[in-house]
C-alpha cells in the first residue's frame, strides 16, 4: 500500500503542475455564455474537429481550449456529439467541452 501511495504522489508531483498550467491558460466563459452545437464527427485533425450538422453542412470547430483542459475524450468518426463553447466575432466555434449524443438527430436539443 505504501508503494502505491508513493507512486501516486510522485506522479501527481510530476504531472499536476502542467495540467494546472494548461487549465489556467483556457479562458473561462460564464455558463450563460456557453453555446451548444450538435453534429456527427467527420474528422479530427489536431485542434480542428469537423462536424456534420443536422442541416447536412460541415463545420470546423476549434478544439484547442478543450484539448488544453483535457475535456475531449474519444471522438469516434461517425458518432454524434454535442460540443459546448463560445462563438467568436469571426464565427469560429471554440469548444471547451464535448459530450456524446444520441445518433437520432430528432432527439438532439436545439443548437444555441
Amino acid at each position: 500500500m505504501h508503494i502505491t501511495r508513493a507512486l501516486v504522489c510522485a506522479l501527481f508531483a510530476v504531472f499536476a503542475p502542467s495540467a494546472v498550467q494548461a487549465a489556467a491558460s483556457v479562458p473561462l466563459a460564464s455558463p450563460s455564455a456557453l453555446r451548444q452545437l450538435h453534429g456527427v464527427v467527420v474528422a479530427v485533425a489536431g485542434n480542428v474537429l469537423t462536424l456534420r450538422l443536422r442541416s447536412g453542412q460541415e463545420e470546423n470547430v476549434d478544439l484547442a481550449p478543450a484539448n488544453a483542459a483535457h475535456h475531449t475524450g474519444i471522438l469516434p468518426k461517425g458518432r454524434a456529439v454535442v460540443v459546448y463553447g463560445t462563438r467568436d466575432a469571426s464565427g469560429v466555434f471554440h469548444v471547451v467541452s464535448i459530450g456524446h449524443s444520441g445518433q437520432n438527430e430528432e432527439s438532439w436539443a436545439p443548437d444555441t
